[in-house]
């Protein structure tokens, strides 16, 4: 887990693929938050 996070440290400080990584941390903590509150999903 320490080496995938300091991966995706790697991957912002990039700037070609800056965006792509703030995107996808965006869409995991979105999923995360979908799968906790299903509910809420369609509000999201």
């Amino acid at each position: 887990m320490h080496s995938s996070v300091h991966g995706t440290w790697r991957l912002i400080i990039d700037p070609a693929s800056a965006e792509c990584s703030l995107l996808m941390l965006h869409w995991l903590l979105w999923l995360r938050a979908s799968a906790t509150k299903p509910n809420c999903k369609l509000s999201l």
